[in-house]
């Protein structure tokens, strides 16, 4: 099960993510059409990690993936962007999250921007 600890940079991260974790995002406004997303992660695990953007929820419409690459370590960060399939203003959000065994990534903070 994920977790969330205070983020040295400030906020909070959300650690233990997991194959087949999810968070939902309900309601994201103000998304334009083919949105880029951008993750700030940390990921110690060799294998790397994939994350999926969907509509609704974990099996609904794949709008992105993003490949996440072992940076090393649990606490090295980087940031991993992908182009989303998504239309312009409101959507129901989910990032599913697939790798192998054991924790994948943690996940400092998102933001979109424009393609």
């Amino acid at each position: 099960m994920a977790g969330c600890r205070e983020s040295p940079a400030g906020g909070f991260e959300v650690q233990r993510i997991r194959h087949q974790s999810s968070l939902a995002f309900p309601t994201v406004r103000d998304l334009p059409s083919h949105a880029t997303i951008r993750f700030r992660v940390a990921c110690g695990n060799p294998a790397g990690a994939t994350i999926e953007i969907r509509r609704g929820g974990e099996d609904g419409p794949l709008l992105g993936t993003c490949s996440v690459a072992s940076t090393g370590s649990w606490t090295d960060y980087a940031t991993v962007a992908c182009v989303l399939a998504n239309r312009a203003g409101t959507e129901n959000l989910t990032f599913a999250f697939k790798g192998g065994a054991g924790e994948l990534l943690r996940l400092d903070w998102f933001g979109f921007s424009s393609g």
